[in-house]
């Protein structure tokens, strides 16, 4: 077997990142990502983006990459709102699992 240099690193590795994300995304177009359907629900006042979800729904599963809400328009239930649209409109997709990956720094209300 050949001997591989495995490294443990404590710092952001952009390079490392770049080359893995671009690796992974072409494993996965030769499979169940392929069937993936975005599904975003984005909220404007007037032309200004002030929050939204980016997401997509593979096999029944709605999975939530992005929430964010704009600083002035927090802590008053517009998450809330976005997340039910984008349950409902996954529900309608079929989709009866969820998943989000969030810290609760990132969400601390």
């Amino acid at each position: 077997m050949k001997a591989f240099d495995f490294r443990i690193t404590h710092e952001e590795e952009p390079e490392a990142n770049v080359i893995i994300e671009i690796g992974l995304e072409t494993a996965n177009n030769d499979s169940a990502i392929a069937l993936a359907r975005p599904l975003n629900v984005l909220v404007y006042d007037r032309e200004s983006l002030i929050g939204g979800v980016i997401g997509h729904t593979v096999e029944g599963t709605l999975i939530i990459k992005y929430v964010w809400v704009d600083a002035a328009c927090r802590s008053q239930g517009m998450a809330r709102k976005i997340l039910g649209k984008l349950e409902s409109e996954a529900q309608g997709r079929g989709c009866n699992i969820s998943f989000v990956d969030v810290m609760s720094y990132q969400a601390p209300d």
